[in-house]
């Protein structure tokens, strides 16, 4: 058996390969401490708050701050809104307004009765949720829709949204759609805006027109009348001075 040499620093050398020696010490106890450290964290945080969900997680953590924004008087906005339809708690007390105050005209389950069916994905005043909102706060009167604005206060209504948006898209069988379909990608894009069309570079101001308007007409030079070699002729015609 070929005797292992030894390295001062890295200790025996077990395998050595195109000048590449390679030793096999023992990990420092530092690095074993924060990897076995960093594994037994993950299974803490995994059970914690995805298996068992002991915890509220992020999610339900940025949902909260939403609605505690609203509380204190914050702008509504789609975002806020969108945020409160992920959080359970705020759904499940708008889905008990919503059945105290909205089945009548919407179904038990939001799929429409003698009014629009709130579970597809077509909407008569608009789909966005601070549209959804603001329909619902100031009604429709000509729907016979009331203002539920002053009847529930802001954060009912809110919650009565958040369980709006939850369900929509369910796509439960009820009233036929009504109004136009809304897709968020393309509400996107609306608000985004298109950016103007500018001219190539280059281009002079005023040149940019669709069809090519027709030049004037250069002004010719003048052509000599019929009267030009009469005035001549009486000019000849002068007896000169003596």
């Amino acid at each position: 058996m070929i005797p292992h040499k030894t390295d001062p620093i890295q200790g025996v050398i077990l395998h050595e390969y195109d000048g590449i020696e390679e030793a096999d010490n023992h990990l420092p106890l530092w690095w074993l401490f924060i990897f076995f450290g960093a594994v037994a964290f993950g299974v803490f945080y995994w059970s914690y708050y995805q298996a068992w969900h002991l915890g509220p997680d992020t999610r339900e953590l940025y949902a909260a701050e939403m609605a505690e924004r609203l509380t204190a008087g914050g702008e509504v906005t789609d975002e806020v809104l969108t945020s409160l339809a992920g959080e359970s708690s705020i759904v499940v007390a708008g889905r008990t307004t919503f059945e105290a105050n909205c089945v009548v005209c919407h179904g038990d389950q939001g799929q429409g009765n003698i009014g629009p069916n709130l579970t597809d994905s077509s909407w008569i005043h608009g789909g966005t949720p601070t549209e959804i909102y603001a329909t619902a706060r100031d009604g429709v009167s000509a729907r016979g829709m009331p203002q539920w604005g002053p009847v529930l206060g802001d954060r009912s209504l809110q919650g009565v949204i958040a369980y709006v948006l939850s369900i929509r898209d369910t796509n439960l069988t009820g009233r036929p759609a009504e109004g136009e379909v809304y897709d968020p990608s393309a509400a996107a894009e609306t608000e985004a805006g298109a950016l103007p069309t500018l001219p190539a570079m280059g281009t002079p101001p005023g040149a940019e027109r669709t069809e090519a308007e027709p030049a004037e007409a250069e002004p010719t030079e003048a052509e000599p009348t019929e009267a030009e070699p009469a005035a001549t002729t009486e000019a000849a015609a002068l007896p000169s001075s003596p």
